[in-house]
């Protein structure tokens, strides 16, 4: 996992070259995972996810969830925009919830993960189903 994390630099870099292109989960067979299937995703390894984030604008990304409840992630816009962020996550009833202190202020994002297909996932809010970001997870 600490390796993955170290890693994250480098990803800024290959986001740029396209080395981190994903394009967006369609429509299709969508599975909701449990609070304890998202616990189970996460494991004692952590979970790795190339994203496409959704809002407020369109970024590739690339997020890191670690067994001990923190996280991180890196992002880059169509529009040459960078960023980074560390922050935590836990999960809420069966909602997977993302706080991070600089995309959000602090203020938890949760929603549910929702299986799209073999390896992909979409993380959409509870109430109105907005997607915030499609993600394929790195095994």
């Amino acid at each position: 996992m600490y390796a993955k994390l170290a890693a994250l630099p480098l990803l800024v870099g290959a986001l740029v070259f396209g080395g981190g292109a994903l394009v967006a989960q369609g429509a299709g067979q969508e599975t909701p995972l449990s609070g304890a299937e998202v616990q189970q995703m996460i494991g004692d390894h952590g979970a790795f996810l190339d994203a496409v984030i959704m809002v407020p604008m369109q970024r590739q990304a690339a997020y890191v969830l670690a067994a001990d409840g923190s996280a991180q992630v890196v992002w880059l816009s169509a529009a040459g925009m960078s960023g980074r962020d560390s922050g935590t996550w836990r999960i809420d009833a069966d909602q997977l919830c993302l706080i991070w202190p600089v995309m959000n202020a602090g203020s938890p994002t949760c929603g549910r993960l929702f299986k799209m297909g073999d390896n992909g996932y979409e993380f959409r809010r509870e109430l109105s189903g907005a997607v915030i970001f499609s993600s394929k997870l790195r095994q």
